[in-house]
Formats: C-alpha cells, structure tokens, sequence
C-alpha cells in the first residue's frame, strides 16, 4: 500500500467536496490517503504520491496553487503526481472544452510537472441544483481513481486497466 496526499489548492467548499470523494475512493481502493489544504501543507516528503486540485481563474491558477507547486517543486518531481481541476463543466459543452484548452495553456507554463493522469471534475449541479458534486461524476471519479491507483501502483489490489485521459 503507498501513502497518497489527496491537496486541495483553494478554499472553495465544491471543489473541496470533489477532494473528498477522490480520497474516499482511493480508500476503498485500500491507499492510505490525507485530504490537507495547501495552504495547511508544510512538507510532503512522506507521501510516496500527490494528487492536486487547482481550480483555474479565468484561465490563470490561484495563487494558493502557484504557492504550492513553486513551494514543493523539487519534491513534486521526485513523486508521482496527478491534477484534477474542478471546474463548472456542467453548464455544457462548450464549457468543458473551453476549461480544457484553459488548462493545456496552464500546464505550459509549469513543463516541469509531469503528471500522471489529468481530469476535469464538474463541480456543481446544473443552476437550482443543492450537491456541490454532481451524481454523474461521482462514477467518473470512481472510474479515474481505478485508473490512477493501476499507473500509480498504489495498490495491491487487482484492478482492470481503465482508459485515463493524461
């Protein structure tokens, strides 16, 4: 079993939410998880892999990611790492694709992260909805950390290879 740390890099309860049911899912994978806040983090070098939420700003990370990433840089490259970006992907379409071209611009600016698997989370229901993390992503939560803990090997437990997007 490795050690995982699940950082949420904003503060913003929905996409927190989303944090919480990765690491819930990673635990019922059997991976030892801790779900932190990055502003709460001062050191990751126990954790054999890292997964981050950074929500993007009209196209720009956070501060509090930038913070992060510039803060555990070396560390970052010496783990397996992966990205989630919560973002409001179920207003449509459009706007899943418009989040996705956002992030490729971003993950140009940092070529030094390397991550293992990316994924886009929608972090809210449609408008007049009440959960913060839509039913239909829970599945597709459940379906990217099957994934990651087969490329990341942080399991011993048999699971079937699952198509990721990276």
């Amino acid at each position: 079993m490795r050690n995982c740390l699940v950082v949420c890099a904003t503060k913003q309860r929905s996409a927190c939410e989303v944090a919480a049911h990765i690491a819930n899912e990673l635990r019922l994978r059997d991976v030892a998880v801790d779900l932190e806040c990055s502003s709460d983090i001062s050191d990751i070098g126990d954790y054999d892999a890292v997964i981050i939420g950074a929500r993007l700003c009209h196209g720009r990370w956070k501060r509090s990611t930038k913070r992060f990433l510039r803060q555990h840089r070396e560390k970052l490259l010496a783990r397996d790492v992966a990205l989630f970006i919560p973002a409001p992907c179920a207003a449509g379409e459009k706007a899943y694709n418009r989040s996705w071209k956002r992030l490729i611009r971003m993950m140009r600016r940092i070529e030094w992260l390397n991550p293992v698997r990316i994924e886009l989370f929608s972090d809210r229901e449609l408008p007049g909805e009440i959960s913060c993390c839509p039913q239909g992503e829970q599945s597709k939560i459940a379906q990217w950390c099957r994934s990651l803990t087969a490329s990341m090997g942080m399991s011993d437990r048999q699971t079937p290879n699952q198509p990721g997007i990276t």
